[in-house]
């Protein structure tokens, strides 16, 4: 497949993400999405969608390989940040599943302003 990422790796900036314990709610005993969860999968939605575009939407190959550097804290759990940030990829990118990342790298980093994604795949 031409046109597909290999050596050259794809970084996006992202809104900072709810943590996996703020994604869903439960109404009437029903497990929705939550406002906080909707509205960033919005906002980070239109964010990667401009970002991906301007970089002419390359298709991303299998195997996956993500990092992921956030701005957080040390009393937020980084790894509960992950899922949201996948399954926004899986969504919005031309990419395979989330089946096949088969590598993910989260980092907190105090440097940046929210969180910073970038993906590879291999041809």
């Amino acid at each position: 497949m031409s046109g597909g990422i290999n050596a050259t790796d794809l970084t996006f900036e992202l809104p900072l993400p709810p943590s996996s314990n703020n994604m869903f709610a439960t109404y009437n005993g029903r497990r929705i999405i939550s406002r906080e969860y909707k509205a960033w999968r919005t906002a980070a939605g239109d964010t990667l969608g401009k970002q991906y575009a301007a970089m002419g939407s390359p298709e991303v190959h299998k195997p996956v390989h993500v990092r992921i550097r956030l701005n957080l804290n040390h009393q937020s759990d980084i790894g509960n940040r992950e899922k949201a940030i996948t399954d926004l990829l899986v969504a919005k990118l031309d990419m395979p599943d989330d089946r096949y990342i088969d590598r993910i790298v989260i980092e907190r980093d105090r440097t940046i302003d929210a969180a910073i994604v970038t993906i590879g795949g291999e041809a």
